[in-house]
């Protein structure tokens, strides 16, 4: 397979480019051989990377048909930011994490787009008041909108008929959500 064009868009990182991805995971397969693995079990893994890629595809178009800007960058996890329209993913991550991450950023999304819902989330991101910010209140609304994009993310993988290994996601959701307990917990 040979390496396809990658699209640099500046600092900020790159758009998704399905032909990168499926490069980059026929690559990992090749590791695998070289560093001993059967090439049976190298091709198993290529296959869910494969899978993996195109949920991520799916979740990207998903992303552009809502004037969303989907970017792979060097990042921690995944944000969301509603101003600029755009959803940054780490590109350091695993496929299947990179779909997860955008799953749980595409949740905070539908959150943000129900504007006639009350907002039982207001003391929690969008808060600009220093004193708000400061309080239990605003972390728990962090914490609620946190699981709640968690979920959201889950109901949009089902709606799209994506090929999630459930398993590895409630690891990845919990792990994250562990973080955020931490953090809303504390006393400040």
């Amino acid at each position: 397979m040979s390496k396809p064009r990658q699209k640099v868009e500046g600092r900020r990182g790159r758009p998704f480019d399905l032909d990168v991805w499926r490069y980059r995971a026929d690559r990992r397969r090749a590791r695998l051989v070289q560093r001993g693995y059967s090439e049976g079990h190298a091709l198993e893994r290529l296959s869910r990377e494969l899978r993996a890629v195109k949920d991520l595809s799916v979740l990207v178009d998903w992303c552009q048909r809502r004037g969303l800007q989907v970017i792979f960058a060097k990042h921690e996890n995944g944000t969301y930011d509603e101003c600029e329209g755009t959803i940054t993913i780490a590109a350091n991550a695993s496929i299947e994490k990179q779909v997860f991450y955008l799953l749980h950023e595409c949740g905070h999304h539908l959150i943000s787009q129900h504007p006639g819902e009350p907002n039982r989330f207001v003391n929690g991101y969008n808060q600009m008041d220093s004193r708000v910010m400061r309080t239990f209140n605003h972390r728990l609304a962090c914490l609620e909108e946190e699981i709640e994009a968690w979920q959201r993310g889950r109901n949009l993988a089902r709606k799209l008929n994506l090929n999630l290994n459930e398993e590895n996601l409630e690891k990845l959701r919990t792990h994250c959500l562990r973080t955020y307990v931490l953090w809303a917990s504390k006393k400040k």
